[in-house]
């Protein structure tokens, strides 16, 4: 998206920014984003998921001490790569003074995708309050959370749908990295966590359900931004809450017995997935920079760009992962990438 209306001037032979948004090459990406909608909600499902398996389905306490084994995991590599994302914009030119550095560590916003470590924090810090909650009435819990998430939503989808009046523009927008914007996912993984062996078995008769209102809402989640125009980011509607929803939901329900592809490599790439989401970001904004000033010609040809900054994206973490798992090496892994 950015190679198509930020980057074009670059471009061999000039094109506007009014033509690549009805080219395929754009629908292709707008379609792969709309899918994926779904990834960071999963991730923080399975992070309720993984609080809950700590604290045990019968314990009558939570303790913090595995909480905060588990935010120091999160949080050195967190610094790590924001102080060298940092540094890269100092060689660049950019001015860092303390106020600023501060609000990057705290807020995650030294670059637009880091906000998911502070959130993830926060959210494990009010876990035993919630793990409580879902032992002694889970309905009750994901109702709230879920008319919460609702509520986050809604000033998006409005703004989308081009709804305005002085009580809708006095709904405040909840930032990214506040816990409150994700609640619901983490709940709903403490209450999987808790109570899915009972659960399960109604949600494997529906399991189809699932499969088709996935697929119902992606599809008018992608309509609904066509329609309405909607501005390049990543905020969710209320449409893609009940696609997210739907595709959670339809993996939850389906049988044990039922085996998925490419299940190695899933479980691969998933147990390396803190590590890819720290690196890829500074790895991929050099990569694309570099096309930018060196081979500007690859930006008209999105699709190969496109597959060139998946590649680095994905490949190069994992190349360093494999590098500093070597004997000599292996100690600073964890500092790395987690």
């Amino acid at each position: 998206m950015t190679s198509m209306f930020s980057w074009y001037a670059r471009y061999p032979i000039s094109t506007s920014p009014e033509f690549l948004a009805t080219s395929p090459a754009f629908y292709f990406i707008r379609a792969i984003e709309q899918v994926v909608v779904f990834s960071i909600p999963t991730f923080i499902f399975v992070s309720g998921y993984f609080a809950a398996f700590l604290a045990g389905r019968q314990a009558n306490k939570t303790s913090y001490k595995q909480t905060i084994s588990r935010i120091r995991g999160l949080i050195i590599p967190y610094l790590v790569w924001s102080v060298l994302f940092m540094a890269l914009g100092v060689l660049e030119g950019k001015n860092f003074n303390f106020e600023r550095i501060a609000t990057n560590l705290l807020l995650g916003t030294t670059t637009p995708a880091y906000y998911y470590v502070p959130l993830i924090i926060q959210l494990y810090l009010i876990a035993p309050v919630l793990i409580a909650l879902a032992r002694r009435n889970w309905k009750v819990l994901i109702f709230l959370t879920a008319l919460t998430q609702i509520l986050v939503h809604l000033p998006a989808s409005l703004s989308l749908w081009g709804i305005q009046n002085e009580w809708i523009n006095a709904i405040p927008q909840i930032p990214k990295w506040l816990f409150v914007s994700r609640l619901f996912w983490f709940s709903a993984g403490i209450v999987a966590g808790l109570h899915l062996i009972k659960i399960r078995p109604i949600l494997q008769k529906m399991n189809s359900l699932f499969g088709y209102s996935a697929i119902f809402f992606v599809v008018a989640g992608f309509i609904e931004w066509e329609v309405f125009k909607g501005p390049i980011q990543t905020r969710e509607t209320i449409i893609d809450w009940f696609y997210e929803i739907s595709v959670l939901l339809y993996f939850l329900s389906l049988l044990e017995s039922k085996k998925l592809p490419l299940t190695k490599t899933s479980n691969f790439l998933g147990s390396k997935s803190y590590g890819i989401y720290l690196a890829h970001v500074p790895i991929m904004e050099v990569m694309a920079r570099g096309i930018y000033l060196i081979a500007p010609w690859v930006l008209s040809n999105q699709l190969l760009f496109f597959i060139l900054i998946f590649i680095t994206g994905l490949g190069l973490p994992l190349v360093g992962m494999q590098l500093f798992s070597l004997p000599k090496l292996k100690p600073i892994y964890g500092f790395l990438f987690g």
